[in-house]
């Protein structure tokens, strides 16, 4: 028994529309017409919201709800002969939608143009005034990251959010490669492999840096060469491995490394150190309570390089630094 049919030609009798009358006797009376209610609401279309909606999508027959362009969720129904759903299931997915918000943008340009000769709220001298005397009324300056607790709020969510990317980083990493560290991942055949193709098809293969072209000139050398190697003797990615004769090797080519070894007993390393601390102080970024170039060059130096020298001295590590490709280059040919 085709029971649409049957509430159908009840229910919706003529093109004129739904039988309301009986409707709300069925709705006034839900305990006596108990099936037919729950037939309607539940068993017709299982994702209308009303009896309305369900009479309504029978009588234009429209079997297949309408989704929002946006989410792809079911729209709202709002029943009128011009409009019997929303175009959208909500508000934010209707400004989600790049044409809305294309227009709602070019409308503020407009506005913003006409009343205040800028495009942009942020332009405005108005707004602009506005913050700051709200900022001067509720911290008493314009300069929140000035304020203790403010600026400890915002270097909190700084490094929150870096923990967080980071430790997605990692995640996606050993998911997806069984690898701890870029550097690990670097080391894959395969991965080794996409690069090369990638630097053959963009022309780019002999323009490699310094580090890589090291790499080449060990490989050549050394089948079983490892790169960004850490272990519990050398807890840090050593630039290069070879375990064919055990030895680690770092390539310290960079400013950072500042051309030799740090001394702390040295008069002309101690000068040096205080002529870089001095341009980190006066550095734009140490003024913004940011680190500096500078800074790091003075972690590495003086901190950095120190420990990982310490760490294979204790260890009695085979440990090789090359401040030049050319001293890495010499080496290699004179074994």
């Amino acid at each position: 028994m085709n029971y649409n049919q049957i509430l159908k030609e009840i229910l919706i009798p003529n093109k004129k529309g739904i039988n309301h009358k009986l409707l709300n006797r069925i709705l006034y009376n839900q305990n006596k017409y108990c099936n037919i209610f729950n037939y309607l609401l539940h068993k017709v279309y299982k994702d209308s919201v009303s009896i309305e909606e369900t009479l309504k999508r029978m009588q234009l027959n429209i079997d297949i709800k309408p989704l929002c362009p946006i989410c792809h969720k079911p729209v709202n129904f709002i029943g009128k002969k011009s409009k019997m759903f929303s175009k959208y299931c909500s508000t934010s997915c209707r400004a989600k939608d790049p044409k809305n918000y294309e227009k709602w943008v070019n409308g503020q340009k407009k506005f913003n143009m006409d009343n205040y000769g800028v495009k942009y709220n942020f332009q405005r001298n108005d707004i602009k005034n506005k913050r700051k005397e709200t900022l001067i009324e509720h911290y008493g300056t314009t300069k929140l990251y000035s304020i203790p607790s403010i600026k400890e709020k915002i270097d909190k969510s700084i490094k929150d959010k870096k923990e967080e990317i980071r430790n997605n980083h990692n995640k996606v990493l050993k998911e997806k490669y069984n690898v701890n560290s870029f550097g690990q991942l670097l080391t894959l055949p395969e991965i080794q492999e996409k690069i090369n193709n990638t630097k053959k098809k963009n022309g780019t293969y002999k323009k490699s840096n310094t580090e890589d072209q090291s790499y080449e000139l060990l490989k050549e050398k050394f089948e079983d060469v490892k790169r960004q190697y850490r272990s519990d003797l050398y807890p840090f990615n050593c630039d290069f491995y070879i375990p064919s004769l055990d030895i680690y090797i770092e390539c310290n080519y960079s400013q950072f490394h500042c051309s030799h070894p740090f001394n702390d007993k040295d008069d002309n390393d101690l000068k040096i150190l205080e002529e870089l601390k001095e341009k980190a102080n006066n550095s734009i970024r140490k003024q913004e309570g940011k680190k500096s170039q500078y800074d790091n060059m003075i972690y590495t130096w003086t901190d950095l390089d120190v420990r990982k020298r310490n760490i294979a001295k204790q260890n009695n590590l085979n440990y090789l630094e090359f401040w030049d490709i050319k001293e890495l280059k010499k080496w290699i040919n004179e074994l």
